[in-house]
């Protein structure tokens, strides 16, 4: 049996006067991630509300007007890492995401099952029977980086990227998946849309997915899609919560009755 190894200290860089970098292990992980969030709340809890912090992947950007010197920073972050208790991170959400797949919304779909020796069905059924994590929101407003994809469909990324792919697009690139948050340019394969407004910048929290939470994708017909993007955002939003408490519970109910 292979020993698992553990995971390494973290590893802290001054990036500026008023920022540093904390870097985990470099690697997509949902271990390394959790323990990642673990630490920002941490932080949070520990320096306060003027903290800001951006986390990613595998790394945390720390910023603070009172940032602590590093041999500071770092005692804390070592009494953290000796703490019998974790501290919990920001609690866990469950999303439902409707997602219409192919055609004039996935335009990608065809080739990218062809250059994996699939069907259309069979990707969009590996694509959608998986739970994925939100590693990290970034790049653009309200893009959602989700994994572990299967990997029957990891892919390298276009060789031409398009110049522009719209809001909702759900693509595969490498080994991740991702929910654009708004139109942007993009070498991804573009395999499908969602009709969810997921970024919407005249709120406090722009952003519907936050890091850590579980996605699992819906796949609608064009009809549905057309009756989710006539709702108004407040009303996707109130029924996405619905359709994914209820969902969940569905799940819940499953698993207890395979045990």
């Amino acid at each position: 049996m292979t020993q698992q190894q553990s995971p390494q200290e973290p590893r802290l860089q001054e990036i500026g006067e008023q920022s540093q970098l904390l870097y985990f292990e470099a690697d997509i992980r949902t271990d390394i991630n959790s323990r990642l969030l673990q630490t920002m709340a941490f932080l949070q809890q520990t320096l306060g509300p003027a903290l800001r912090l951006s986390p990613a992947y595998h790394s945390l950007l720390i910023e603070w007007p009172g940032l602590p010197d590093t041999d500071t920073l770092l005692r804390l972050l070592s009494q953290f890492q000796s703490a019998d208790n974790s501290v919990n991170a920001t609690q866990q959400r469950h999303w439902r995401v409707p997602v219409c797949y192919g055609g004039e919304y996935g335009v990608d779909l065809s080739n990218l099952a062809q250059a994996r020796n699939l069907s259309e069905h069979e990707l969009i059924r590996y694509h959608s029977n998986s739970e994925y994590r939100v590693f990290m929101l970034g790049f653009a407003p309200g893009y959602a980086y989700l994994g572990p994809l299967d990997k029957r469909l990891h892919s390298p990324r276009r060789s031409q990227p398009r110049a522009s792919t719209p809001a909702g697009s759900i693509s595969i690139g490498g080994r991740q998946t991702l929910i654009a948050g708004v139109s942007m340019p993009s070498g991804w394969h573009l395999i499908g849309q969602t009709p969810l407004n997921s970024f919407r910048p005249e709120l406090e929290s722009p952003c519907l997915f936050a890091p850590g939470d579980t996605i699992r994708f819906n796949a609608i017909d064009a009809d549905e899609f057309r009756h989710w993007q006539a709702l108004d955002p407040d009303q996707q939003w109130q029924r996405l919560q619905e359709t994914s408490n209820s969902s969940e519970h569905q799940d819940r109910q499953t698993s207890k009755a395979r045990s």
